[in-house]
């Protein structure tokens, strides 16, 4: 019997810590998570904005921000939270796991490698972790999950919601793709790949530099954009220098007309304008925790060429226009787990995306195709964060329940 029906009524009060002024991806996750955690009426929501993981990383002020952002950028803590809250939600990195609350603690993770990396998890063995009942995981793909499952935390305690996508409906209208090329001097039969990324070895561009150049001496009108995270990481064009070649032979140069770098900082509608303009996304992969991009690029109508078998299975085959390429599973010295995307199935796909466009005239004066109404609502950041919410929700009524019994 419950004694005290008004606790099931009272909202959950949801403390999140984390960034929101930075174009970093879990800065991104954030904001537009707490955009729409704060119009659910179950929740009662408040933050702590949380230091940046390098000293030489800066905040952008919340004016560069579209001012639908407004209310989730000011948000505050509003008055000791911790205290009185059901949950402590973190949204940074490296992931702390110490529990300083009675409340339930939710880490959002990222296992790129499906490896608990212990440089990045800290406070608590997983051992402890396990063992606490009111610790549990967010993250966004079960390919990140597996590392959690395979450590022993119990399925019940990994909450998996996807991460989401919201267009800019000023990039899909009539003219607006002819305008974004001719800033950049594309031309209309110019097949244009995009990949985003830091170059690190797990996001796969020195696989896709190399196989650019190949499909380039077959397909020369073909071009490519990378757009890197300078100011975060370095230039990603040097970084991905740095990876091993994975047996792969050497390849003709590419001609620098023909790749065009973006290094600097951009604004989220500058970066949906490059999925505005681009053909065809390419992300040869070999580890990621979820590969937002992908979605982003989806959802704006391009085509997109992607390793099979990793994060990307749980929303990419969604939508239309998706080859997948195939890979084989390794492990570096450490443990971690990654795929191999296959170089020349890569090769082929960008020659087939390219072939494609070729045979039939580009009409940049129409409207942009995007995808399908349905599928921009199965990943819009409202749907995606509600099902988070939902799971918020009846974990704590659960809890609930069973103390006013």
């Amino acid at each position: 019997m419950i004694t005290n029906p008004s606790l099931l009524q009272r909202p959950v009060r949801v403390h999140i810590e984390g960034w929101r002024f930075i174009n970093h991806s879990y800065a991104v996750v954030n904001r537009n998570q707490l955009r729409w955690l704060m119009q659910d009426p179950r929740l009662k929501v408040s933050h702590f904005e949380r230091p940046l993981y390098s000293a030489n990383w800066t905040n952008n002020p919340s004016s560069k921000y579209p001012p639908e952002f407004a209310p989730a950028l000011a948000l505050g803590p509003e008055g000791g939270p911790l205290e009185a809250s059901d949950w402590l939600f973190r949204c940074d990195f490296p992931y702390r796991l110490v529990r300083d609350t009675p409340a339930n603690l939710l880490v959002m993770v990222h296992n790129e490698y499906q490896f608990i990396d212990k440089t990045k998890y800290l406070g608590r063995s997983m051992a402890e972790v396990i063992q606490d009942p009111k610790m549990f995981f967010f993250t966004p793909t079960r390919w990140s999950a597996r590392a959690l499952w395979e450590a022993g935390v119990p399925y019940h305690r990994v909450l998996i919601a996807s991460h989401g996508v919201d267009l800019d409906p000023n990039l899909v209208q009539a003219g607006a793709r002819a305008q974004l090329r001719a800033k950049i001097r594309l031309e209309a039969d110019q097949h244009v790949f995009l990949n985003v990324g830091a170059g690190t070895f797990n996001k796969g561009l020195d696989m896709l530099l190399d196989a650019f150049a190949v499909h380039h001496e077959r397909f020369p009108r073909s071009r490519m954009i990378v757009k890197g995270s300078d100011e975060l990481y370095g230039n990603a064009v040097n970084n991905c220098r740095r990876s091993p070649r994975m047996g792969r032979p050497e390849v003709p140069p590419i001609p620098a007309d023909r790749v065009i770098y973006v290094g600097g900082d951009l604004s989220d509608q500058q970066l949906q304008s490059l999925y505005a303009l681009a053909d065809t996304y390419v992300s040869p992969y070999r580890a990621e925790g979820f590969n937002m991009p992908v979605l982003e690029g989806l959802a704006y109508g391009m085509q997109a060429i992607v390793t099979a078998g990793g994060s990307t299975d749980d929303f990419a085959c969604a939508f239309d226009g998706v080859h997948l390429v195939a890979g084989e599973r390794s492990r570096l010295a450490d443990g971690r787990r990654f795929i191999e995307p296959d170089f020349d199935s890569l090769v082929r796909a960008m020659d087939a995306a390219a072939e494609a466009s070729a045979t039939k005239a580009q009409d940049l004066s129409s409207d942009r195709p995007t995808a399908s109404v349905y599928q921009q609502r199965m990943f819009h950041w409202a749907k995606v964060t509600g099902e988070l919410a939902d799971q918020l929700w009846n974990i704590s009524q659960s809890q609930r329940t069973g103390l006013a019994h």
